[in-house]
């Protein structure tokens, strides 16, 4: 019984390896089931099955060289046993060869009126961020999460490095804005005639530009000094 069985699990193999689309649904029952290794490779009855092995014929027409790695075959009943395998599935496609290494497959067959019937298949491809010994890709996390904090900490450098620059820089607009602020206060004023110079260039006398550029307003009046000069007749100490 078990030799059938082998015989049976590889005519599956070999019909689907062949592309032989015929031959391979008379092994399949009208009530199967199963998954494949794309997002959308769900069964959930014969005509989803149907639809996604039509679609990938026309994607792979050519035949698939299937080597078998690993199998092993398990009979639970007369009428139920289940065959697993590892595969390594190679095709020839317009722009070269496409391989598919570790492949996982695993079948269900029921004795259906006297006919061994595939009832349900799983192909599954092993995650090749986990390494051996791993259940959960432990080892590519913490890699991840040391990327992760190097990138972190050369982020951090060149925020530090621009928060420096940045500080100079104002330092530097501080200085310059003081350097102005004190220009600001200097007047430039004429040692002979005592006119003043504005922001423009033009001289002005005194009067004219304290009335200009400031809100004083000046009376006028002569100084002890320049009374004596003007009026040396006229006697103004006891004023």
């Amino acid at each position: 019984m078990e030799n059938q069985h082998w015989e049976i699990f590889h005519d599956y193999l070999d019909s689907y390896s062949l592309r032989d689309m015929n031959r391979l649904l008379e092994i399949f029952s009208d009530d199967f089931s199963g998954f494949g290794t794309g997002s959308d490779e769900n069964s959930f009855d014969f005509e989803d099955f149907t639809k996604l092995y039509i679609r990938e014929v026309e994607q792979v027409p050519s035949k698939l060289d299937i080597h078998i790695n690993r199998e092993k075959i398990h009979s639970h009943s007369s009428n139920f046993f289940t065959g697993m395998a590892e595969l390594d599935i190679k095709v020839s496609l317009d722009d070269g060869i496409l391989s598919f290494e570790g492949l996982r497959i695993s079948v269900i067959f029921q004795k259906k009126k006297n006919l061994w019937k595939l009832v349900h298949n799983h192909i599954s491809s092993p995650l090749i961020v986990q390494e051996n010994g791993e259940t959960v890709p432990i080892k590519e996390l913490q890699k991840k999460n040391q990327e992760l904090e190097l990138k972190v900490e050369e982020k951090t450098k060149k925020l530090l490095i621009q928060n420096v620059e940045l500080q100079e820089k104002n330092d530097r607009l501080q200085a310059a804005l003081n350097e102005v602020s004190t220009l600001k206060t200097l007047l430039p004023i004429c040692s002979n005639c005592k006119k003043i110079r504005d922001d423009s260039g033009y001289w002005q006398n005194v009067e004219e530009y304290l009335q200009k550029n400031t809100d004083i307003r000046l009376t006028h009046s002569l100084c002890n000094d320049c009374v004596h000069e003007l009026y040396p007749e006229m006697n103004f100490d006891n004023t």
